[in-house]
């Protein structure tokens, strides 16, 4: 892609969608308090932390995807 010059879209939609989960587990966090008592949505939070940001971001933003 780096080398055609073409647009990588699915870098774009992966970050959207990465950014808007991670904005909504912050908003269930602070505002409904129930949640912290939910032991799944507990391993969700490390799932979309691990996973998205450090795999899935670390690969698109980071400098593999750069020539």
């Amino acid at each position: 892609m780096a080398e055609s010059g073409a647009n990588d879209w699915m870098m774009n939609v992966t970050g959207v969608i990465g950014l808007a989960c991670f904005v909504f587990i912050i908003y269930a966090v602070v505002y409904i308090p129930q949640v912290l008592d939910n032991e799944l949505f507990i391993h969700l939070m490390g799932m979309v932390e691990g996973v998205v940001i450090g795999n899935i971001f670390a690969f698109y933003y980071g400098t593999s995807s750069k020539k």
